[in-house]
């Protein structure tokens, strides 16, 4: 099985072949050497894309969507989270509507 640093490491060598320009969010905890994050694999990764590193504890989810949005129409971002969290904020049905398509668009792909 696969481990979600080993994804992300695919991820981003996979898309910087096609000289996309890449932002990868992630946390702090990412910059420690550890089993889990090893330095070389973080600097090969960061050679090849933009890393924005947020507090541990941060809920960055809205982030990810402002700098999706603000980069236009070309940009694509890769996710495996779900976004629950942003369906009970959305006030109108449209918007819910509009959402769970976004969010089964994502996961159908």
């Amino acid at each position: 099985m696969i481990s979600w640093k080993q994804e992300l490491f695919d991820a981003v060598n996979c898309l910087a072949k096609d000289n996309a320009r890449l932002l990868v969010l992630g946390r702090k905890h990412m910059l420690i050497n550890s089993s889990n994050w090893k330095r070389e694999i973080m600097k090969e990764m960061q050679n090849k894309a933009d890393f924005f590193f947020a507090e541990n504890i941060s809920e960055d989810d809205a982030f990810l969507l402002y700098a999706t949005l603000r980069s236009g129409q070309h940009c694509k971002f890769v996710t495996r989270d779900f976004l629950r969290d942003h369906k009970a904020c959305l006030s109108d049905s449209l918007t819910r509507h509009l959402f769970r398509l976004l969010n089964n668009a994502l996961y159908e792909s």
